[in-house]
């Protein structure tokens, strides 16, 4: 028998291999790999802690970096969901859709899924004057679209949330009015902050993400304050450079 032409033969395969590759898509069978959690290489625990501010953007401030509270190290993301919900449920915190202003944590707008529980958060701590507190947490997301789907659920819910009432202590309430703010930030770095404005004080709380790390900045204000609006800023474009620079 007169063998067919290497030429004939491809055809016969590709053609096999076409009709295969129909049949599997035909019959809902997934034929491609899935893609990475992070399209450029995830960030992890090093990467956040390297986050951590330096001396001397904490004494741009006006603030002394010795001075202020330690928060907890790794923990995780469960341990801070409870303890938010916990502190707004105690304190009769209304309206409901409120419910995610009332955190220095890095959370979001919605419940969490049950893996997203295991994310971990890092507590950097807060750093005080008599006037001003400066505080920072980051978290550390299983990949990019959990983390983008954190500032898209807070971009859809703050104007949804005017003002909101919690109580503090034993009988004070904490009863701000709330806005968007903004802030120039790096390209390649999403932002999403709001300012809640009260009798006492003004808090700022800005969200920041890139790739599949988000951090949370809150800078709380009173009446005579030393930390500058203007000083914030930079403080905020700071953080925003060093995200683009980790993992590089």
């Amino acid at each position: 028998m007169t063998p067919k032409p290497p030429a004939q033969e491809n055809t016969w395969l590709a053609l096999g291999v076409t009709a295969l590759l129909a049949s599997l898509v035909a019959v809902g069978f997934v034929i491609f790999a899935p893609p990475p959690p992070c399209v450029n290489g995830c960030l992890g625990l090093d990467d956040a802690r390297e986050l951590y501010p330096a001396d001397d953007l904490i004494l741009d401030l006006g603030l002394d970096p010795e001075v202020g509270y330690e928060g907890w190290s790794d923990r995780s993301f469960n341990a801070y969901d409870v303890y938010t919900r916990k502190n707004w449920r105690s304190g009769d915190g209304s309206p409901e859709q409120c419910e995610f202003a009332d955190s220095f944590g890095p959370t979001g707008a919605t419940r969490p899924s049950e893996a997203q529980l295991d994310d971990t958060v890092i507590d950097f701590g807060g750093w005080t004057s008599d006037y001003d507190s400066v505080y920072q947490s980051v978290r550390v997301l299983d990949g990019d679209a959990d983390a983008v789907s954190v500032i898209e659920g807070l971009l859809e819910a703050i104007p949804g949330c005017t003002s909101y009432t919690v109580k503090q202590g034993i009988t004070a309430r904490y009863e701000p009015d709330v806005e968007p703010a903004h802030f120039e930030t790096s390209a390649g770095v999403e932002l999403v902050a709001w300012r809640e404005i009260s009798t006492d004080n003004t808090a700022t709380i800005v969200t920041l993400r890139h790739k599949n790390l988000v951090t949370r900045i809150t800078h709380e204000r009173h009446t005579d304050s030393s930390v500058t609006d203007e000083q914030f800023a930079s403080f905020v474009a700071a953080t925003s450079t060093r995200l683009i620079e980790l993992g590089e």
